[in-house]
C-alpha cells in the first residue's frame, strides 16, 4: 500500500506525520500497563487488587483513579475497562463520573491528577 505522496506507508512516516500534526512534538502512548504500574507505586495498590473484589476505601479509591485516567489518556471504552476491572461497564461509568466531578470542583484532587496525567505522558 502506498501513502498520496507516493511513499511507501511505514511506522516512520506514520511517526512524522503524528509529529507534524502535534506541531514537532513526539507522539506519547500511554499504555494501561503504565498506568497499573503508576497506580501500582503511587498508591501500593496491585493490578490484581484493582480488579479484585475487595472494596476497602485505600482500594477503591486507587481503582477510581485507575479508571479516570485509563479514560482520560486512553481511548478505551467504558465496557472494555469494565472488562479490564471486572466491573459492568456502568460501574466503571459511575466512577469515572464521580472522579470526573471531583477532577472540576477539587484543587488538590485535580493538581493530583493532572502530576499523575503529566508523569505518564513524559516518561
Amino acid at each position: 500500500m502506498t501513502f498520496l505522496s507516493g511513499r511507501q506507508i511505514t511506522m516512520e512516516l506514520a511517526h512524522d506525520c503524528i509529529s507534524e500534526l502535534l506541531g514537532g512534538a513526539e507522539p506519547v502512548s500511554v499504555t494501561v500497563e503504565k498506568i497499573f504500574s503508576l497506580i501500582n507505586e503511587k498508591y501500593g495498590v496491585s493490578k490484581q487488587e484493582l480488579a479484585g473484589p475487595k472494596r476497602n476505601k485505600e482500594i477503591a479509591a486507587a481503582r477510581h483513579i485507575c479508571i479516570f485516567l485509563i479514560r482520560e489518556l486512553t481511548e478505551m471504552s467504558f465496557p472494555n475497562i469494565g472488562k479490564l476491572l471486572e466491573r459492568d461497564h456502568t460501574t466503571v461509568l459511575s466512577s469515572y463520573n464521580n472522579s470526573f466531578a471531583r477532577y472540576q470542583i477539587d484543587p488538590l484532587f485535580t493538581l493530583e491528577m493532572n502530576e499523575l496525567k503529566k508523569e505518564l505522558t513524559e516518561s
